[in-house]
């Protein structure tokens, strides 16, 4: 037998019209004034379900349930489907399930008993409980899954999701506190459909329209970014049409049926305390009828969401309902379509790998859109950086082997004040790509972009990057055929690396690639010729310089991002231990935490504590001590200047004769590849170990937010003086000078 479930849809509407044209008992007898007190026997003999929607609710209920049902036992028998967004449409259909119940013992009890039940009473009062959860539930996990869609595609690049127990918590939390407020305010007991749900109540009606018009609001805008965010190309074409088509319907279906509900809700309201027409009440009839329809045809739309669709499909082939498709036997054997295979596009390869492991349909999109964003944003790096230097050198192409020529020894002397304040804005598409790159134009899958690029003083980070001589060579480290296998493998997992922030090493180690937010782009280009003037000044500054700042719009979405020297410049597996010292100690211990029990300390990025315990002190000469220490103290006073907090040393202690060793590189040329003796310093005290130190996170304006974080910490802990990280920026730099400039280092 073929499942239609266009008969299921044609049969419920013919009783939505039989349910309208005949057999009404709508009479004065039926008909509440609002205006007036009633008696609860008053109200138990107005408030009864007509007869014509007691038989719709006890028919169609039972096609409800058993709806909802085959949902949620796919959800159960298949647990990958439960990952978000998957696990929202479960819960909705456990709200309506619940409902269906709701409304079959409401229509037994009624017919029964041939009154409504006492609205006071436990019955009504324990119905009027899972009525008010389970209808709250519904529209909170609706609403939240219009807000799960745009907080994934807008924080896709930073891999962020909501964890589904703090997710579901707060949806829980908000029905919760609404069944509360609901019970509190007795506002629990017959409503003017005879259930038992809200009570009468003369604001109700149009609360149930101000819901409805939130509800559209942002559902509707859900699709609309959903369209604006995720480009229409070979990539996202398939996906993006899938996603809208399922989710279109579904959210015209919501619409269509909950109008019919807050505006039934309304009118019977109205009828209830102006009009007193008994004739009007086939609105309440017309709005039980949206109510049962609601999860059948609801469930229908939901056999086709992508994130359960392959499985409910499969469910019914092996109950025999649909057939299987059968594979086509020319396939395998026509070589022309064997050829097509190889240029599937990688939407159609996301889908199926989604249907063969059964990763979350939307995780798999979100995938594609991060991978698209991280390819244009590099090759945005990589082209601006050939203009750069096409510019200083005309004749060369400005490719990684074409001769740069720098006139001064230090090129950022010769910056001038329209420099620190200049934009440059590159407009990125697949043709200028193609031009600058050609891995683009060759290589086989290559995303789509389209997009836009806001390049920040760009002379000026040309300037700090030159000043490092060797150690920062843009393309080179960015080259897209040597990053690209790494950036797929960190990042074309659904957690996007885990962190909550885009962060990423090029493959030779020697730059990292880093989110930050408006706020710390604003502080740092405000300061920025305060700080190339320290950095001219003082030649022994340990501040890890940063070698271009970049605002990316793609796909209608916007990234501030930085690039940065990396203090190790080698391979993690070389790295012996990694420090990360603020000055201060409450909270600074990681060692001790449970989560790093049995890891080894080359594998954490131990804290102050962990260092006093372990270290104890920089072990090197006096001589480089003495440096450190002082330009330490300089680097600080900077940032106090600037108003900045939250920096850290880092320290690495890296291994380098055993590099030496695998590598067959001397030690004399490993040492040439940094451009200053403090960038590499021997250890006295262990034998082939070099520390490489820095300042680093030197971004964050001490403000209202540091200060009221660093004040909660304070009363959480009943502790005044406690010595918190966040700390303004005096205090922030005394602390620093004095633990760290003066604390670690034998001077």
């Amino acid at each position: 037998m073929k499942f239609s479930y266009q008969k299921t849809i044609l049969i419920t509407l013919l009783l939505l019209v039989s349910s309208i044209k005949g057999f009404l008992d709508y009479d004065e007898e039926h008909l509440l004034n609002c205006k007036d007190f009633h008696t609860n026997e008053a109200l138990q003999t107005t408030l009864i379900i007509h007869q014509i929607d007691k038989w719709v609710f006890l028919i169609l209920a039972p096609f409800a349930i058993l709806s909802t049902l085959f949902i949620m036992l796919t959800f159960y028998k298949y647990p990958t489907t439960r990952k978000q967004p998957g696990d929202i449409i479960l819960a909705i259909s456990i709200s309506d399930f619940i409902l269906c119940f709701h409304w079959i013992i409401s229509s037994a009890y009624s017919l029964y008993y041939e009154i409504g039940p006492d609205p006071d009473g436990a019955f009504c009062q324990s119905n009027s409980f899972f009525s008010v959860a389970a209808g709250t539930t519904e529209f909170t996990y609706n609403c939240c899954f219009c807000l799960y869609v745009i907080f994934v595609i807008r924080n896709n690049l930073k891999g962020q999701v909501i964890p589904q127990k703090i997710f579901h918590l707060a949806c829980g939390g908000i029905t919760i506190l609404i069944v509360i407020l609901v019970f509190a305010t007795k506002n629990s007991g017959l409503s003017l459909f005879g259930t038992c749900s809200f009570k009468v109540n003369d604001g109700f009606p149009v609360f149930g329209v101000v819901i409805l018009f939130a509800y559209l609001f942002i559902s509707w805008y859900t699709i609309w970014y959903f369209r604006k965010s995720i480009p229409n190309n070979q990539i996202f074409k398939k996906m993006r049409e899938e996603f809208l088509r399922y989710y279109f319907y579904y959210v015209v279906s919501t619409s269509v049926i909950w109008t019919i509900l807050a505006f039934s809700n309304l009118f019977a309201g109205l009828n209830c305390s102006y009009f007193q027409d008994p004739s009007m009440n086939v609105i309440i009839t017309i709005g039980n009828a949206a109510k049962i329809g609601t999860p059948i045809i609801l469930s229908i739309i939901r056999y086709k969401d992508p994130t359960i669709k392959k499985k409910v499909r499969d469910q019914l082939c092996r109950w025999g309902f649909i057939r299987k498709n059968r594979p086509s036997l020319t396939n395998p054997l026509n070589p022309h379509n064997s050829n097509q295979s190889q240029h599937i596009s990688l939407s159609e390869q996301q889908r199926r790998q989604s249907s063969e492991d059964g990763s979350s349909w939307f995780t798999k999109l979100t995938q594609n859109l991060r991978m698209t964003q991280i390819y244009a944003m590099i090759s945005g790096i990589i082209i601006n950086d050939i203009i750069q230097k096409k510019k200083e050198n005309p004749q060369s192409n400005g490719s990684i082997n074409g001769p740069t020529i720098i006139n001064i020894s230090n090129p950022l002397v010769a910056l001038n004040d329209d420099d620190y304040t200049s934009d440059q804005e590159i407009e990125l598409n697949d043709e200028l790509i193609s031009q600058y790159i050609p891995f683009h134009k060759h290589e086989q899958g290559s995303p789509s972009v389209e997009g836009k690029v806001t390049v920040h003083a760009p002379k000026v980070f040309r300037a700090l990057q030159q000043s490092d001589g060797l150690m920062a060579d843009i393309q080179a480290s960015f080259d897209l055929i040597n990053n690209i296998e790494s950036i797929q493998k960190k990042f074309g997992g659904p957690d996007g690396g885990k962190s909550g922030e885009f962060f990423y090493f090029t493959q030779d180690r020697k730059m990292i690639i880093k989110t930050m937010n408006k706020g710390e782009l604003d502080a740092f280009l405000k300061n920025l010729k305060k700080y190339v003037i320290h950095l001219v000044l003082n030649q022994d500054s340990l501040i890890v310089k940063i070698y271009g700042i970049y605002t990316f719009q793609i796909n209608k979405t916007q990234n501030h991002v930085l690039i940065m020297r990396n203090i190790s410049q080698c391979p993690s597996e070389y790295i012996e231990r990694t420090f990360d010292l603020k000055g201060s100690t409450y909270d600074r211990e990681v060692i001790s935490q449970k989560k790093n029990k049995g890891k080894k300390l080359s594998e954490m990025t131990m804290k102050d504590i962990d260092f006093k315990n372990t270290e104890g002190k920089i072990w090197i000469e006096k001589k480089y001590a003495k440096r450190c220490s002082e330009s330490l103290e300089k680097d600080a006073r900077l940032f106090e200047s600037c108003g900045l907090i939250d920096y850290s040393l880092i320290v690495f202690k890296i291994n380098w004769i055993k590099y030496s060793i695998d590598t067959q590189v001397e030690i004399e040329d490993v040492l040439k590849k940094f451009h200053s003796d403090l960038n590499i310093i021997e250890s006295t005290k262990e034998v082939g170990i070099y520390y490489h130190i820095g300042i680093i996170d030197y971004l964050q304006e001490w403000n209202v937010q540091k200060n009221l974080e660093q004040n909660t910490k304070k009363i959480l802990n009943l502790n005044g003086n406690l010595d918190t990280s966040a700390q303004n920026q005096k205090i922030y730099a005394d602390r620093f000078i004095n633990e760290i400039a003066k604390g670690i280092f034998d001077v």
